[in-house]
């Protein structure tokens, strides 16, 4: 169950939410730090295997995941969904057997 606006906006003025790329006191993960992230890549993994990533796992979109993935940082799902979904859509577009394969944030995971 999601919390009340009332009771988000005032956790926002005890602990503010800034953004993991500029780290303004905007969005999780702005729209304009999610654009400036967004680099899809094609790359082959053998002779019949090509991957899509949607962006360079470095910077604010590791920051992003592991924030998601360890942290408990579920304000990040939309700007990460919207990533995945470029990724995605650009795979659907170019390729007949597309596979959507997650990926652990270890090697123990």
């Amino acid at each position: 169950m999601a919390a009340p606006s009332w009771l988000r906006a005032a956790g926002d003025l005890v602990l503010p939410v800034r953004c993991v790329g500029c780290g303004r006191r905007v969005d999780p993960y702005c729209a304009g730090c999610r654009a400036d992230s967004l680099d899809l890549r094609v790359r082959p993994v053998g002779p019949d295997l090509l991957v899509v990533a949607a962006a360079s796992y470095d910077g604010a979109v590791r920051e992003a995941i592991l924030g998601f993935k360890e942290r408990g940082r579920r304000d990040l799902a939309g700007p990460l969904a919207w990533l995945l979904s470029a990724a995605v859509r650009s795979a659907a577009a170019g390729f007949d057997d597309a596979v959507l394969v997650p990926m652990p944030s270890a090697p123990a995971a």
